[in-house]
């Protein structure tokens, strides 16, 4: 009879040691620390930067990890130091969209970053300004816009004072028409290409250099252009002497100041710039109502 009593406290001794009673088994044992992995993060996605110039862009990373740079493009040059990382940009004849890239390895595990890099052709800036200008005077330019008003200026001023019938005036107002000169096809198929080589350069694919070449034959084909208005305005020099004496159209040339291009604003026998303001000679002074000094202007006498 004892020895069944004993049996029971046996088998619940038996029972905790198989459930883990007792504080047993690896409670003490600590998890290995997580591998540290690649990585690279820079703080900007776009730069722009002159040419010649450069720029400083920061950026974290791994500690532990080897750092690499590249550039997609030599007119760039990249080098990190600590978080920091330089670009230089070289001269250039075009704008130029480079790519740069950071990458991380450690061991078999690498991650990359970039930015893109924007390098201004600055040097060119004043050819782009000229050729932007002409573009934006296309339509005033082909019609000889200029030349006209001051054309119908003078008919009108011949008839008002009683030179000219009025059926002498039609008649030599519908003599001005720029659209059948011979030059406009041939000036407006050109001014069509420059946009194009406009467009390639700021894309890159062409240089500053070929965009002159187009630029050139431009104006060597708006001077052609402009003798017809030029003829035109001889015709009515007899009239035009009464309101502007000694008055003799000058050669279509780029004015820089103004953005245009002018009979009157790049020769000097005109008059000159003061204070940034073109003023007329006063032997053409009669002439300032006429013509215009910047591209905004409207404000203009068409006739009398």
């Amino acid at each position: 009879m004892k020895l069944k009593h004993l049996a029971v406290p046996l088998v619940c001794s038996g029972l905790l040691v198989g459930c883990g009673g007792g504080g047993g088994g690896d409670s003490g044992a600590s998890s290995a620390p997580p591998k540290p992995t690649a990585s690279v993060s820079l703080s900007q996605s776009s730069v722009m930067v002159n040419e010649g110039g450069q720029a400083t862009v920061s950026l974290s990373y791994e500690p532990s990890s080897d750092l690499t740079v590249s550039s997609s493009d030599d007119a760039v040059a990249a080098s990190l130091d600590g978080e920091t990382l330089t670009l230089v940009a070289s001269e250039v004849d075009r704008p130029v969209m480079v790519t740069v890239s950071v990458t991380s390895a450690l061991g078999d595990d690498t991650k990359s970053d970039s930015l893109s890099l924007y390098v201004q052709n600055t040097s060119a800036e004043p050819l782009i300004t000229q050729v932007d200008n002409l573009l934006n005077e296309r339509d005033n330019l082909l019609a000889l816009a200029d030349d006209h008003r001051l054309y119908q200026f003078f008919v009108d001023f011949a008839y008002l004072g009683g030179v000219i019938s009025n059926a002498d005036k039609t008649a030599r107002m519908s003599q001005f028409d720029a659209d059948a000169a011979n030059s406009y096809a041939p000036f407006e198929l050109q001014i069509a290409a420059l946009a194009s080589a406009d467009r390639d350069y700021e894309l890159g694919e062409i240089s500053d250099s070929q965009l002159q070449m187009e630029l050139d034959q431009t104006e060597s084909l708006l001077i052609e252009h402009a003798a017809y208005g030029k003829a035109r305005l001889a015709d009515v020099s007899d009239f035009s002497d009464v309101v502007a004496p000694g008055f003799v159209p000058a050669s279509v040339a780029y004015d820089p100041k103004s953005g245009l291009y002018s009979r009157f604003l790049s020769n000097e026998d005109f008059g000159t710039y003061s204070n940034g303001d073109f003023q007329f000679n006063e032997t053409f002074s009669a002439l300032s109502s006429l013509v215009r000094l910047s591209p905004n202007d409207t404000a203009l006498c068409e006739g009398v």
